[in-house]
């Protein structure tokens, strides 16, 4: 965790609905496993969106997001970067 000086990512598949709620989180891919899941999980079920303007309709969607976590000083950085892809 962030508070340990440990940095990680996490992927989400995301199903937004009409009204911009989101209906369905899946983990796809975590780093370290099980460290930020279900916060970032809890999260992202908070927030809302708005439809695009290619959407006009506002059609349910499928997305991906994607969520980093470092702290300054993490003791894991070469690892976080190996993992999840992300320059320091």
């Amino acid at each position: 965790m962030a508070k340990n000086f440990e940095a990680g990512c996490v992927k989400l598949l995301l199903a937004i609905n009409a009204d911009g709620k989101v209906d369905y989180v899946k983990l796809l891919q975590s780093y370290p496993q099980d460290v930020f899941d279900f916060a970032s999980a809890e999260a992202v079920g908070k927030w809302r969106w708005t439809a695009a303007s290619s959407n006009p309709q506002h059609q349910p969607v499928l997305t991906i997001v994607d969520l980093s976590f470092k702290a300054s000083g993490s003791r894991n950085l070469k690892q976080w970067q190996q993992q999840c892809g992300t320059a320091s």
